[in-house]
């Protein structure tokens, strides 16, 4: 138990550390003079990183092992933050982007890879719950810095501090598992550590072409995953730029709601997985997430109906990605359970990395109204792809 909690404790800060930028980019493009929209661009850098560090922890989980890899992401997480601290050129800020998108490629692939074989969808989704948790409480670290500090920065400054704390510990329970896994069964250590199928297959991420299912299944991951992207980078800018008479909060305050509402719902799944049908699931979020966008057609200068937007879509996109990704446990032999997840993500992140640069490109060049429009074909797109898996998943098991 006490190492799934340090995973979910890891989950906390991969939402915190990937969080707090975009939640003050208004704030910050002010200080070294750029303009707003350079937020869709600019995170192609850190999704890009996520992409290509994913695409190689996979093997250096099977070489070092959770606990190891799971702390490398740590350490870049916390440079990370201190980059943004210290900074003051956009140069700088795409470097700290860059560690940025390492640690979370790192924790990406190596905390889910870690809970898909030992755990229950439940735990999966309660793990992206966490996510959720310090992405939720990211905005509000800031708007408390706004309010009540000297600088906004200094809400980087505290986190890192917190990853330093955390660094420690996960290198404490390192030593006791190496000293506890000798008394264990050998059946609860095979669980708990990467199996010797994993480290004995050798794939390549290319490999995925040859699996049945392997490039639906990544089709459905780009394109749902993107509107995940998509959603956490611009919640805050669209709420700030959708009405001229918003407070200065409002932005951050929106993105509280998106996050609070995406964490509530993957809590509640984590507690009630047992008796709810995955597949079901994934339809509700999906068409949930084609609705909700078409509400912003309809909005003026209202904040509160705002922020009753940024929370639905908080629920649309909760649980498709973690329930996805639990997925790969039925879909594939477990020997290619690394590889999946490795491979899943590195097209995620692209495809992720892609569509937030196109989003910028649209909404300077079309408006603001342009994100509703990208969020919905991405939407329908990835429906209907899910559904000729579904039916091709049936298909393989008669």
């Amino acid at each position: 138990m006490i190492f799934l909690i340090t995973i979910m404790m890891c989950y906390v800060f991969y939402g915190l550390s990937t969080t707090l930028f975009p939640s003050v980019w208004v704030r910050f493009a002010e200080d070294i003079g750029a303009e707003y929209t350079l937020i869709g661009v600019i995170s192609v850098i850190s999704t890009a990183m996520t992409g290509i560090m994913g695409a190689v922890t996979y093997k250096l989980r099977n070489k070092f092992g959770t606990s190891i890899t799971t702390s490398i992401g740590v350490v870049f997480f916390a440079m990370s933050l201190l980059l943004y601290y210290f900074t003051k050129s956009l140069s700088l800020v795409c470097l700290a982007l860059a560690f940025t998108g390492i640690g979370a490629g790192i924790m990406e692939i190596t905390c889910n890879s870690y809970v898909i074989k030992a755990y229950d969808a439940g735990k999966q989704t309660l793990m992206h719950a966490f996510w959720g948790l310090g992405s939720t409480i990211a905005p509000m670290i800031m708007s408390f810095t706004m309010v009540h500090t000297s600088s906004y920065k200094n809400g980087f400054l505290y986190v890192a501090i917190a990853l330093v704390v955390l660094l420690i510990i996960m290198i404490i329970l390192k030593i006791y598992w190496n000293n506890k896994k000798k008394s264990l069964p050998e059946e609860y250590v095979s669980l708990h550590s990467v199996s010797k199928e994993e480290k004995q297959t050798n794939t390549n991420l290319w490999d995925i072409v040859k699996i049945p299912n392997g490039v639906l299944f990544l089709i459905c991951y780009v394109t749902l995953g993107a509107i995940n992207s998509i959603e956490n980078t611009w919640i805050a800018t669209l709420v700030m730029q959708k009405g001229s008479s918003f407070v200065a909060t409002a932005g951050a305050t929106a993105a509280t709601f998106f996050f609070a509402t995406t964490t509530a719902t993957r809590v509640l799944h984590g507690l009630m997985a047992k008796g709810l049908n995955e597949v079901k699931v994934i339809y509700a979020e999906i068409f949930i997430t084609i609705i909700t966008p078409a509400l912003l057609f309809f909005v003026n200068d209202n904040i509160y109906f705002m922020y009753v937007v940024a929370a639905l879509m908080g629920i649309g996109v909760a649980l498709i990605v973690p329930l996805l990704c639990h997925s790969i446990k039925y879909l594939f032999e477990e020997k290619y359970l690394g590889m999946i997840v490795s491979c899943s993500t590195l097209a995620s992140f692209t495809g992720c990395a892609i569509m937030n640069a196109f989003t910028s490109i649209m909404i300077k060049n079309f408006g603001i109204n342009s994100f509703q429009v990208i969020i919905i074909i991405l939407a329908v797109i990835g429906l209907f792809t899910f559904k000729e898996l579904q039916k091709r998943v049936i298909v393989v098991k008669k």
